[in-house]
């Protein structure tokens, strides 16, 4: 009898669970709705600041390149100038320079085939 009587508290609160349990479920669906659309937006958001950060670095690298190109353009003017001036001075010397570089470039060149 005690056990019947056990069974049947049991069976009571097994569905009082059961009637609790499709607003729970409600409850957790509209929970998991919000969450969901809140996970979205904080997605976009973070995928659009990504976009703008990398169009601000590829920006700052593009200056960047610019200036270097400008600069390097820059010195290697002045120094083939400065080359010019040089050979336009002292020719012997110039083609000295010129005659003595192109047999160690021919003499390493041929040393590697």
């Amino acid at each position: 009898m005690k056990s019947s009587i056990l069974t049947g508290a049991r069976s009571e609160a097994a569905r009082a669970e059961l009637n609790r349990t499709p607003g729970q479920l409600q409850d957790i669906g509209e929970n998991a709705a919000a969450s969901a659309s809140s996970l979205k937006r904080d997605a976009g958001n973070v995928a659009r600041d990504a976009v703008y950060a990398a169009k601000n670095v590829g920006g700052q690298l593009a200056d960047l390149a610019r200036d270097k190109a400008d600069t390097l353009s820059h010195v290697v003017t002045t120094d083939l100038d400065r080359v010019k001036a040089y050979v336009k001075d002292q020719p012997a010397k110039g083609l000295g320079f010129a005659f003595i570089a192109g047999a160690l470039a021919a003499l390493f060149l041929g040393r590697r085939s």
